[in-house]
C-alpha cells in the first residue's frame, strides 16, 4: 500500500511539475479580459454586426474550453443601449488586468474619418480610434493589447456625430454674428437630389453633419456660412459618388440621358458676411 501511495504521489508530482512548464506565466497569459461593442440595433447592418458578435464570441469561448487560458467577456450592444463611448472608455479605466493577463477590445459598426482622424460611432457620439488607442495605453500594464475595429475608416458617414467641442459657439456665429441673406439649394439646375430612408435627404444630413463636426479649417475659432456651404457641397457629392456603383442600370441609364452625373448644392446671390472680426 505504501508503494501505491508513493507512486501515486511521483506521479502527481511529476504532472504538478509538467503544469508548471506548460502553464508558466511567461508562456501563457493567465486570462483575456474581452470587452466587445456592437452595435446591432442599427438598421442598416444589424444583422451582420450581430454575426460579428456570434463569431468572436465563438474565439472567446474556445480559448477557454481549450484550456488555452480563462477569458472574461463583457458585451455592449446597441439594442440594449449600453454601447456608449462612456461605457466603453469606463470599462477599459475599470479592467484590472495582471502583468500576464491580455486586454481584448472588438468593436464591428460603424465608422469614418473626420479631419484625417478615423472613428468609431457610439450610441450618442462618436469615438476616434486614438481616445481607445490612448485609453488602453494607459490602462495597467499587461502582456497583450488588442484593438480590433470592424468598420468602415472613409468619409464620414455617421448620423448627428456629436463631436463640436463647443456647439453653443459655433451655432452663435452662424445664426447671430452673421448678416445677408442664406438662399442654398440641394442641387444645381438640371440635377437630382437625392435621399434614403436611413440618412434622409443627402444635403440636409450633410448640412447638419457639418454644423455638428465644427468645420473651421483655417483654424480662426469662427465657423462662417462659406465654411459649411463648402463642407457640405463635398459631402453631397461623396454621397453621390460612392452610391452610383449601387444604383440599378435603368437608374444609370435615365442619369445618362440627362446628363447629370452629380449632386452638387449650389448658393444663390452671395453669401452671409460675418459681423464679428
Amino acid at each position: 500500500m505504501k508503494k501505491v501511495r508513493w507512486l501515486h504521489a511521483s506521479v502527481f508530482v511529476m504532472l504538478l511539475a509538467s503544469s508548471f512548464v506548460f502553464f508558466t506565466p511567461d508562456v501563457v497569459a493567465q486570462k483575456v479580459h474581452a470587452l466587445l461593442v456592437i452595435m446591432d440595433g442599427e438598421a442598416d447592418i444589424g444583422v451582420s454586426v450581430d454575426i460579428d458578435r456570434k463569431r468572436i464570441e465563438k474565439l472567446l469561448s474556445d480559448i477557454q474550453n481549450k484550456n488555452v487560458c480563462r477569458v472574461n467577456t463583457d458585451v455592449l450592444k446597441s439594442s440594449e443601449n449600453t454601447a456608449t463611448a462612456n461605457r466603453v472608455k469606463q470599462w477599459i479605466k475599470d479592467v484590472r488586468p495582471t502583468d500576464n493577463d491580455v486586454l481584448f477590445l472588438y468593436y464591428s459598426g460603424h465608422g469614418g474619418m473626420l479631419r484625417n482622424e478615423t472613428f468609431i460611432g457610439t450610441q450618442g457620439n462618436v469615438l476616434f480610434r486614438k481616445e481607445l488607442i490612448k485609453a488602453m495605453e494607459r490602462a495597467p500594464n499587461c502582456r497583450l493589447k488588442i484593438l480590433i475595429v470592424d468598420a468602415c475608416s472613409s468619409a464620414v458617414d455617421a448620423e448627428n456625430p456629436t463631436l463640436n467641442p463647443d456647439l453653443k459657439s459655433t451655432l452663435k456665429n452662424l445664426f447671430v454674428e452673421h448678416k445677408g441673406f442664406l438662399n442654398l439649394a440641394a442641387a444645381t439646375e438640371g440635377e437630382y437630389a437625392w435621399s434614403n430612408d436611413r440618412r434622409g435627404g443627402w444635403f440636409t444630413s450633410s448640412l447638419v453633419d457639418t454644423i455638428y463636426e465644427y468645420p473651421d479649417p483655417n483654424g480662426d475659432n469662427f465657423v462662417s456660412w462659406e465654411e459649411v456651404f463648402k463642407a457640405t457641397k463635398k459631402k453631397t457629392m461623396d454621397l453621390f459618388s460612392r452610391a452610383y456603383p449601387r444604383f440599378d442600370e435603368d437608374r444609370k441609364a435615365d442619369l445618362r440621358r440627362r446628363n447629370i452625373t452629380s449632386q452638387t448644392p449650389k448658393y444663390y446671390g452671395t453669401l452671409p458676411t460675418k459681423t464679428r472680426d
